[in-house]
């Protein structure tokens, strides 16, 4: 009779490893140096409203809610901005970094 190899001994990167409980060990996120953090949206809140409207609008990228109607509008332009700005260089909102993000975000503010 064969003794049985122990769990560990199997690679974990491997789709046919299982752990004890029988389900398939999946490989974990990337994490480190390797990890590419992005964003897939952006959330403007505004908290200026007096007047008990309800102000939603959604993009591309971009859910704005809420604020005074100055305010509301003023957030509309900016993701009007920002999501030209970000067609212009060719790219989409995931395949940017989070600095490239800011950068164009503050410059798309009026």
């Amino acid at each position: 009779m064969r003794a049985k190899k122990p769990d560990s001994d199997k690679n974990p990167k491997d789709p046919s490893a299982h752990s004890g409980e029988g389900a398939p060990i999946k490989e974990g996120k990337r994490s480190g140096k390797d990890a590419k953090v992005g964003a897939s949206g952006i959330l403007a809140l505004g908290l200026d409203n007096r007047d008990e409207q309800k102000r939603i609008t959604q993009s591309e990228y971009f859910l704005v809610v809420g604020g005074s109607e100055e305010t509301h509008e003023r957030m509309q332009d900016t993701a009007i901005r920002f999501e030209e700005k970000l067609k212009d260089r060719g790219k989409r909102l995931q395949d940017t970094s989070i600095k490239e993000a800011i950068d164009l975000l503050r410059d798309s503010i009026r």
